[in-house]
């Protein structure tokens, strides 16, 4: 055998070898890794968890669901509470509130609620959020998730029909891409429940899906997001002033936003309406509460396009016997630290009053 052939396939070897040794080098790595994280993350809990493990034991009588605004709002014990006094029965009373959260995600969590546990979905009342007499408006080609925040919120309701069935639609390509490898390593408490790891790897791969795209002359509509800049939580009289103020303008520079291109809704293509049919169909009832909002937030709610929507669903509601209503209170934007959430000490009167308000108006016809 000539020298030069000799030295081609040791080099090949030595290839394979350094290949194999870094492979095994990242799995050992990941290994540990993954490990401090099952240790970490052993007590963490996916979204609808609780009101799964209630339903075992008890019927859940009411759920509220929605976003950060659901979730500083509610007081659920003061709403089941004041219930209680009302009714002269026992109520259950859940704030699955969360922020970043999106209507595709109560979708699929409310779905595998009614799945597995059909009997206690039957006693149920889901109330979902609307902000100045207008529910969530987006139709099922909006953002399902915000990857890099909480994706334990819909990972676990998707099945492997619902990934199937979600490339046949017109969400974004990044979007698909995202979900499609979330949903196959959410096997990994690391990429579940690890936001900065999760959003490495997603924006990473990101480019390179880009890079790829680019070296075939394909058009693409990925984009190399940030949220983190945008991260709010739902507690704002408890922020430090550096945070508040940043929330503050975040809030002032989103209702500009909002205020530019916007479009009439089409109630009947909205992912609200699809709920609606799905708690309906499985016995469930469903009742739209306003949540309270700051004049910061109102001018994109007062246009003449959003009055025309309010109008439109004022009367689709009816058709779709969908309830519409709002606790008797009165806010100021002092009331608001952060322009986006109400402060806790306003939280029990509003859930009180909703509570009064839900008994009087809607129970009790």
């Amino acid at each position: 055998m000539a020298l030069p052939e000799k030295i081609n396939r040791v080099s090949r070897w030595q290839s394979i070898f350094l290949i194999a040794w870094w492979i095994a080098v990242f799995a050992i790595l990941f290994f540990v890794v993954e490990s401090c994280a099952r240790y970490v993350y052993k007590d963490e809990r996916y979204w609808f968890d609780q009101a799964e493990y209630m339903a075992q034991k008890k019927p859940i009588d009411f759920l509220f669901v929605g976003t950060s605004r659901v979730y500083a709002s509610i007081d659920a014990e003061v709403f089941a509470n004041t219930m209680e006094q009302l009714t002269g029965k026992p109520v259950t009373a859940l704030n699955m509130g969360r922020g970043y959260t999106t209507i595709a995600q109560y979708y699929f969590a409310i779905k595998h609620f009614a799945k597995h546990y059909p009997e206690a979905f039957k006693m149920c009342t889901i109330f979902l959020e609307s902000s100045n007499g207008l529910p969530d408006m987006r139709a099922w080609d909006s953002d399902w998730i915000l990857p890099e925040v909480w994706a334990q919120y819909i990972l676990p309701y998707l099945t492997a029909k619902d990934i199937v069935k979600m490339w046949t639609t017109r969400l974004a390509q990044e979007q698909k891409y995202q979900i499609s490898f979330l949903w196959f390593t959410q096997g990994s408490r690391l990429m579940l429940f690890d936001w900065d790891i999760r959003k490495g790897i997603l924006q990473t791969g990101a480019r390179i899906v880009k890079n790829i795209y680019k070296m075939f002359g394909i058009k693409d509509d990925l984009a190399d997001n940030d949220t983190s800049a945008k991260m709010i939580l739902p507690d704002g009289d408890n922020m430090d002033s550096f945070r508040q103020e940043r929330a503050r303008k975040l809030a002032v520079t989103i209702a500009q936003q909002d205020l530019k291109n916007q479009q009439p809704v089409d109630w009947e293509k909205t992912i609200l309406k699809d709920i609606v049919s799905l708690v309906h169909n499985n016995g469930g009832k469903v009742v739209i509460v306003d949540m309270p909002v700051s004049s910061i937030q109102m001018p994109p709610l007062e246009t003449d396009i959003r009055k025309q929507d309010k109008q439109k669903f004022s009367i689709i509601s009816k058709q779709w016997k969908l309830p519409l209503m709002r606790a008797d209170i009165k806010l100021t934007d002092e009331d608001f630290p952060d322009y986006w959430h109400i402060q806790k000490s306003r939280r029990q009167e509003f859930s009180g009053k909703l509570a009064v308000n839900y008994f009087h108006e809607i129970l009790s016809k």
